[in-house]
């Protein structure tokens, strides 16, 4: 059973060495906000509902880890996951988990439309003039015969 910090999944030092790779993965620039900005990570459970227990259970154990680092270390650590090539294969392979792991997560959150309670901005979406219309695609297929 994890603390009480609004996740299933996350317990507090996990979620906040998420805000701190979110904020350095998505950072304010102009008018986006910054990903602790946006509060989407209060819809964390609804990303890692999706992923094998094993997965979810080896991200919190790597934001748990990352929560003692100093800022230093995880801009070394988003360099080498952006640029995993420039390792010996035994790291890179490392690297391009953990990015997909961390990065994934904060970039689907952020980019999801949703944000925290207490935001009272635009969404990313917003911002960017991005809107996403879904079509059935039976709905497609009988208006083009």
């Amino acid at each position: 059973m994890q603390e009480k910090c609004g996740s299933e999944f996350l317990n507090p030092r996990a979620m906040r060495a998420l805000e701190r790779m979110g904020d350095l993965v998505v950072p304010r620039v102009g008018k986006l906000p910054s990903f602790t900005d946006l509060g989407c990570i209060e819809h964390v459970d609804s990303v890692l509902a999706y992923a094998p227990p094993e997965d979810s259970a080896n991200l919190r154990t790597l934001l748990n880890v990352l929560y003692f680092a100093p800022s230093f270390v995880l801009r070394f650590l988003l360099r080498a996951m952006a640029n995993p090539d420039r390792y010996p294969e035994f790291l890179a392979a490392n690297f391009r988990l953990i990015d997909m792991g961390v990065r994934g997560v904060v970039l689907s959150l952020y980019y999801s439309g949703k944000t925290g309670t207490g935001y009272t901005g635009q969404t990313p979406h917003e911002l960017m003039g991005y809107d996403v219309t879904r079509v059935p695609l039976d709905t497609v297929a009988s208006a083009t015969r």
